[in-house]
Parts: structure tokens; sequence; C-alpha cells
């Protein structure tokens, strides 16, 4: 759990360094993000979801990639929030 509290630091205090990296290493930040939202514990899926929440709050005031950031992975994300929603496994946490 302590590496999705590395990403929520990086997350809320240095968004810009995500920004900075290339896109195939975004994408392992991202597909981080959402396996811990997709966890079994509560505490994890908990966290990932406040990560994902703050990320889509600071990619929105990023006027230069949120059009791109939002054509390449927004179905995506939506897609795996379906799943986690319709899956019975999961219970509900804090959100």
């Amino acid at each position: 759990t302590h590496f999705f509290y590395l990403l929520q630091a990086v997350n809320s205090h240095c968004f810009p360094a995500f920004l900075a990296i290339p896109p195939t290493q975004f994408k392992l930040v991202l597909d981080s993000i959402i396996w811990a939202f997709k966890h079994t514990m509560r505490n994890v899926a908990d966290t990932g979801l406040q990560i994902l929440y703050t990320l889509l709050q600071n990619v929105a005031q990023e006027e230069a990639a949120a059009q791109s950031f939002y054509q390449t992975y927004f179905c995506d994300i939506l897609q795996h929030i379906f799943s986690v929603v319709t899956d019975t496994s999961h219970t509900a946490g804090q959100f």
C-alpha cells in the first residue's frame, strides 16, 4: 500500500512530473491506479479512487494536456470504473 501512497503524493504535490514522463511510463502509472481501485482490499481501492479523482481534477486544470489525456485514456478509465461498480465482490467504501 505504500506504493499507492507514493503515487498519491506525487499526484497531489508534483503533478507536472506525471505530465513530463513519456506516454508509456504514464500508462504504467495509470494502470497502477486502475489496479488499485479494482483491488479487493477496501483501503487500497479507496486510495486508488482518491488518486484517480485527484488525477482527473489535475488534468482538468492543465488545458494543454487535457484533450490528449481524455482522447487517450478516458474511455479505458470509464470501462474499468464500470467493471468495479458492477462487480459484486467490491463493497462500498468511502466514496
